[in-house]
């Protein structure tokens, strides 16, 4: 019963660390969405193969930092 709780604790622990960032990502998201055309996110993301990934990739890059 112990396992389970420390367990359940350090779940906890680590969701309170992480909220932060998950709000600041919700923020940007939120910004981003008002401000950038959908139109526009589908013309440099939409078509190709290989460039629309290096572009996302490059983008979201600095997410988890």
């Amino acid at each position: 019963m112990t396992f389970v709780l420390e367990a359940l604790a350090a779940a906890w622990d680590l969701l309170m660390e992480a909220s932060v960032y998950m709000l600041f990502g919700i923020l940007v998201s939120g910004l981003l969405r008002a401000f950038l055309h959908p139109d526009t996110v589908a013309h440099h993301l939409g078509r190709g193969r290989f460039r629309p990934v290096f572009k996302a990739a490059v983008l979201g890059i600095p997410v988890p930092l």
